[in-house]
């Protein structure tokens, strides 16, 4: 199955088409129309790619940015914005997104800059079983398991933390 995208973006017409073409190359597409909306999907559910708008109701893009990498999150963030000036692009480089594309933007462009940044995305690296002792990290499932019983990890901290003290490479904090 192909990767997941979150697409927040409080314009109906640019969330629905672009879902559209996202879902016609295989993705799976959910979105959120603001940025409490989008961590909270976060919180709950792995994305492989976040696409971005900086303009959201209530808190903006660059806000959502700031606060999924304060908490450890390295999914990568594309944003799609109609802020065109310099110093924007600078600030959401900054904030930590990986790529920064201004509307309009030209379909093609936009599908050859999301799957670079997935083929590039450190989610390759965090998949499958891991097993170290009696303790097993299935990264598809988001399962924990010791000697074959599951145990109850917190998404976020408790998971992630795990993860790393096991050298599995995440791709993102929010499973």
């Amino acid at each position: 199955m192909r990767e997941s995208i979150l697409i927040i973006e409080d314009d109906d017409d640019v969330r629905t088409t672009l879902g559209d073409r996202l879902r016609g190359e295989n993705y799976r597409v959910e979105t959120s129309t603001d940025a409490e909306g989008a961590m909270e999907k976060i919180e709950r559910t792995p994305y492989d790619l976040l696409i971005v708008d900086v303009m959201l109701p209530y808190h903006s893009g660059f806000d959502l940015c700031r606060e999924i990498r304060k908490d450890g999150l390295a999914t990568p963030i594309l944003f799609l914005t109609a802020k065109t000036a310099p110093v924007d692009k600078i600030v959401g480089i900054k904030l930590g997104a990986d790529d920064y594309v201004t509307k309009p933007f030209d379909a093609e462009e936009l599908m050859a800059r999301v799957e670079a940044l997935l083929r590039r995305s450190p989610s390759h690296f965090g998949r499958g079983v891991h097993e170290i002792g009696p303790i097993r990290v299935d990264m598809d499932r988001h399962e924990v398991t010791r000697n074959g019983e599951e145990i109850y990890l917190t998404a976020r901290r408790e998971f992630s933390l795990l993860c790393h003290l096991m050298g599995i490479v995440v791709k993102r904090f929010h499973v």
